[in-house]
């Protein structure tokens, strides 16, 4: 990921991804919960998937944790400290 890339690019890209995957209709906000947004285990994989490609890192060395799980934002926030 470029140096660039901002919160609110990496929010946006995020959403789009998980809204086409979901198939949902429901506007995803920063306090989303996953289970909130209808992700179940694959499609939370598939999620992290999208992560390491598109972001280029390795969220199991970022060390990745429940709370950074928590909501969609936090998320975020996760990624953007491991660009």
């Amino acid at each position: 990921m470029t140096a660039d890339k901002s919160t609110d690019q990496i929010s946006s890209e995020l959403a789009s991804y998980i809204e086409a995957l979901t198939s949902t209709e429901n506007k995803i906000s920063h306090e989303s919960t996953f289970k909130e947004m209808g992700i179940d285990s694959i499609s939370l994989v598939k999620i992290l998937v999208f992560i390491e490609k598109k972001y280029g890192i390795s969220l199991i060395g970022t060390k990745l944790g429940r709370e950074d799980l928590a909501t969609f934002g936090k998320l975020v926030e996760h990624i953007a400290r491991h660009e």
